[in-house]
């Protein structure tokens, strides 16, 4: 009769078959597992002691002979937990690995209506830390976007004392865009928002958001946030 549970367990054909045999006959010796079960009596010595490593046999000397007891069953239960155990801690291990690999891909996702865009703008404070700094293109078209901002989002912005760098289009001197020296203006002839698209970079992130389509691609990446923000700060310079 076959025993699955063996293998699973880490036992190889011929250590099943002698540890079997000992169970049903008791003391054995090498000589009479080799004839029982037909093993040659290099691979019986190596079972055996395999075996033994693994608690599941033990000596009896009976004058010059050598004889093997199998131990209770009740030992691989123990077999089994140490698996266990190796186990739970290999599958820890392995999901740090992944966690470590998820790190270094972005994470994409699309989302579409006027909540997204709301969701989007509450992100920002809802994801920096005190005091942090974000940096947003915006055009005239877009800026005007009363209807996009969620209740609370300018209250939790400023309690939580958020500065933003904008760099916007030089229509938007007719909007109510406050320019300072953390607003930068580029020429409407330069064409960069003509297409109703605003974005913004915090933290980890970069969000993309049309106003036209009313839709949000956000990617969380750390890499690529931080080369957006250089590219903005570049560009914020020059202006």
């Amino acid at each position: 009769m076959n025993y699955p549970i063996l293998k699973n367990l880490g036992l190889d054909q011929n250590e099943e078959k002698t540890y079997l045999f000992l169970l049903e006959n008791g003391a054995s010796s090498p000589t009479d597992i080799e004839k029982k079960i037909d093993i040659h009596r290099p691979i019986v010595y190596k079972s055996l002691e395999s075996l033994k490593n693994k608690n599941l046999v033990t000596i009896s000397p009976k004058g010059k002979r050598t004889l093997y007891i199998a131990e209770s069953p009740e030992k691989l239960e123990y077999i089994f937990r140490e698996l266990e155990k190796n186990f739970f801690n290999d599958v820890e291990d392995l999901h740090n690995l992944y966690e470590l690999g998820q790190k270094n891909k972005p994470k994409i996702t699309y989302s579409e209506g006027k909540q997204a865009i709301q969701d989007s703008y509450m992100d920002i404070p809802n994801t920096l830390d005190k005091d942090a700094e974000y940096y947003r293109y915006m055009s005239v078209q877009n800026s005007n976007r009363e209807k996009f901002l969620p209740k609370g989002y300018r209250e939790l912005r400023d309690k939580k004392g958020l500065e933003s760098m904008i760099i916007t289009n030089k229509s938007s001197k007719k909007d109510k865009v406050r320019l300072g020296s953390r607003v930068k203006v580029l020429p409407d002839s330069c064409g960069l928002f003509e297409y109703n698209i605003g974005q913004v970079v915090y933290g980890d992130k970069v969000a993309i958001v049309d106003y036209d389509s009313q839709s949000v691609i956000t990617i969380n990446h750390p890499k690529f946030a931080e080369f957006q923000k250089k590219l903005f700060k570049l560009l914020f310079e020059k202006i």
